[in-house]
């Protein structure tokens, strides 16, 4: 039996992403939005009139192929030279201004998507390129430079992430595309750590959960995110702070996701602390390996303080360092490093957590001194198998989630009072079934109830059981218990971005959809590099406000980031209806339809849990409008 090929071609490959966007979205949000889109608008012009293909937008970046890799060179420069041009007569902190990467390699294409190792190198080198500028991969410069009169700047090998060997990178010099000589040196200097998750992966991602993960919001702990503008001056009212991902200084890469536990750890500690103002995951997370730049770090955040660190895991050997920054003087204010046992990782994770909040000088209540360094386990081989049932789970796909339930059920039986692997047991069967990963759909759904249900006997105190206990309840219908139970998972965490999210999303299907929207951004101000999802559960508010055009922008905004997600079409589809928009809104379900033929109203009515039946009716009359059919 002959073994399925995936179809493989050569192809140019081309990857932008607009520099500073997070700064140029805290300075004018609703600006920022209308020059980002219609500078994609642009580029997509200048790449289709140059015979490329545009594959797909992750917020602020765009990713195409062409059969010819003169074509995406000068598609490159004919984009940055644009730029360049419209930028003449705006002021600098206001500019759009792109970093391209281009590689040529083998790449596997289906249905307009596009995969492979080429495409990840990609991205890399995207990340590495001078803001304006054009950097290329060693086979796009054997390719073309002996068919182009440009000269081009060697910036040596370049080991970058996943990809075993290194990558020669070249950037591509041109008088108009406004890069100078230092900018390339300091580009070359400052720049070699900082790779960027690929888009592609993120677009990865979103294929393998498109259509049902809108209705998962917020708990998408892997994807890229984009800045939305703060809604308030935290630094002043409490000292902030992130956790950036401690780096993995172990021989084994595998065991990242054992580092990556441990500052996750920490997070989560210290967001129990009322008197700090912590950085949800999502957000200081994006910073994996790149260049530590304090300062705009702690511009793009908003913060006072960030943690940086490394793990090194040596059999049974451990050692971990810590340091605590101040971000306006850029100092050390604390910094330990511990050699140790496995088995004492616990007391090392409580140790970093005490000096951390001695040095921050935060004063604790009698509760949150019990709760600071409460442990939901003291099993050292249970907590391991945790974190990497949890990294299996992080990959949100069925071979991942399969993965991930074996796992948390091993750290079950090795503690069976382990709350937590219980909670992300039953969040595994939720995925099942709210994704359809599974022939029964509704026996998983029971096993994530009873599993839930284990989780709240063994530990009342956790907030993570408390908030996907409410998810559940929210699909069964139980309203009123779903908001109960994540209120109080926000009680045991105030600082945890997820929970006040999914508080929003389950006030919405509650019939509050006012609350929800003060809500959501609370969330978004623990979380200021968020997901397009919590954008999904505010347009959601405005929508059943019927504040429409609002409605419209947000899902507008959502969908430019993920165009896979056909939940959120539908809400926009049914938005633009309601404002009267009947063109595009026929556009939206025409998109839709494309790629799911079957798709009808009753369908979607089948899977949002309204409380409110107006609710329900008042989508299904906008998708009515907007041509989708009823059944």
């Amino acid at each position: 039996m002959q073994s399925h090929q995936a179809p493989r071609q050569l192809a140019a490959i081309l990857m932008a992403d607009i520099a500073g966007f997070s700064r140029l979205t805290q300075q004018d949000e609703d600006e920022t939005y209308i020059n980002v889109r219609k500078s994609l608008k642009a580029f997509t012009k200048i790449i289709e009139n140059k015979g490329g293909d545009v594959i797909g937008y992750q917020g602020d970046s765009v990713f195409a192929v062409f059969n010819s890799a003169r074509d995406a060179l000068f598609s490159a420069i004919e984009a940055q030279q644009h730029f360049n041009k419209e930028n003449e007569s705006i002021p600098d902190d206001k500019k759009i201004q792109f970093r391209i990467g281009l590689n040529l390699g083998d790449v596997i294409q289906e249905n307009n998507h596009v995969f492979g190792d080429d495409v990840n190198i990609t991205s890399r080198i995207e990340s590495l390129a001078p803001v304006g500028g054009i950097s290329i991969s060693g086979s796009f410069y054997d390719a073309i430079s002996s068919k182009v009169s440009h000269e081009f700047l060697f910036r040596g090998e370049q080991q970058v992430k996943n990809i075993s060997s290194p990558v020669r990178i070249y950037d591509v010099i041109d008088e108009k595309l406004n890069v100078t000589t230092e900018q390339k040196v300091m580009t070359s200097s400052s720049r070699l750590a900082n790779w960027k998750l690929g888009i592609v992966i993120a677009v990865v991602l979103i294929i393998a959960t498109a259509g049902i993960y809108h209705f998962l919001p917020f708990l998408d702990r892997t994807s890229e995110t984009t800045p939305v503008a703060q809604s308030e001056n935290h630094t002043a009212q409490k000292p902030t702070i992130a956790i950036l991902p401690f780096s993995n200084l172990s021989n084994d890469p595998e065991q990242v996701y054992f580092s990556d536990g441990i500052s996750e750890d920490l997070i989560t500690y210290l967001s129990k602390v009322s008197g700090l103002f912590v950085i949800a995951r999502a957000s200081s997370f994006r910073y994996r390996e790149k260049a530590l730049d304090i300062k705009a770090i702690g511009k793009e955040l908003n913060i006072n303080y960030l943690v940086t660190g490394s793990v090194r895991k040596l059999g049974t050997v451990i050692r971990i360092s810590a340091q605590l920054l101040d971000i306006s003087s850029g100092e050390q204010v604390w910094g330990e490093r511990y050699d140790a046992h496995i088995d004492e990782i616990f007391t090392l994770q409580d140790e970093v957590l005490k000096k951390i909040v001695g040095a921050l000088e935060v004063n604790l209540t009698d509760k949150e001194q019990a709760h600071l360094t409460e442990r939901f386990t003291n099993s050292v081989e249970a907590y391991d198998l945790f974190l990497k049932g949890r990294r299996q789970f992080d990959r949100v796909s069925a071979v991942g989630n399969q993965a991930s339930k074996v796992l948390f059920e091993q750290a079950i039986k090795a503690d069976p009072n382990f709350a937590d692997a219980y909670a992300y047991l039953a969040w595994s069967y939720g995925r099942d079934y709210l994704f359809e990963w599974v022939s029964d759909p509704e026996a998983a759904l029971k096993n994530a109830n009873d599993l839930i249900q284990t989780a709240m006997e063994r530990n009342s105190r956790s907030n993570v059981v408390y908030m996907i206990y409410g998810l559940i309840r929210v699909y069964q219908g139980q309203h009123t218990e779903a908001v109960s139970a994540v209120e109080k998972a926000i009680s045991l965490n105030p600082n945890h971005a997820d929970s006040h999210a999914m508080l929003a999303f389950v006030l919405n299907y509650s019939g509050m959809p006012e609350k929800s929207s003060e809500v959501i951004r609370t969330a978004m101000n623990l979380n200021p590099l968020h997901s397009y999802l919590y954008l999904n559960v505010l347009g959601q508010s405005q929508f059943l406000r019927k504040r429409y055009e609002e409605a419209v922008k947000s899902f507008s905004e959502s969908t430019m980031r993920n165009p896979e997600d056909n939940q959120i079409r539908m809400w926009l589809a049914a938005s633009y209806a309601l404002m009267g928009n009947i063109e595009e809104a026929e556009w939206q379900v025409l998109e839709t339809l494309t790629q799911r033929p079957e798709y009808t109203i009753q369908d979607l009515s089948e899977r949002v849990p309204f409380k409110n039946p107006n609710h329900l009716d008042l989508l299904s009359m906008g998708l009515k409008r907007a041509g989708l059919p009823e059944k």
